[in-house]
């Protein structure tokens, strides 16, 4: 099975984004705290929904504060859903590393 055109990752541009992300929060000994409802949460949310919106998704975020992205897909199938998180606990070592 090969890849479709458009899909693959763009390494770069994914490590940027991590980074970008990372700074959001960061703390001087290189580790990072974005606890849930604080300005950096804050920060961190609205970044991940201007990529989104840049990517072209429809973005609505729900009473509680969570994100959805939605694009649509060329033909009436069932979603394909996925899920995480931009906040942290306290004090959270960087955990992505560079091979």
């Amino acid at each position: 099975m090969s890849t479709p055109p458009g899909a693959g990752i763009d390494r770069a541009r994914l490590e940027h984004s991590i980074d970008e992300l990372g700074r959001i929060g960061a703390t001087p000994r290189g580790g990072l705290t974005r606890l849930a409802l604080t300005d950096d949460d804050k920060r961190g949310r609205d970044l991940m929904v201007r990529w989104m919106r840049e990517a072209g998704l429809r973005v609505t975020v729900d009473q509680m504060g969570n994100i959805f992205g939605e694009r649509a897909g060329r033909e009436p199938l069932p979603p394909v859903m996925m899920g995480s998180h931009v906040d942290s606990p306290t004090r959270r070592a960087r955990a992505f590393s560079r091979r």
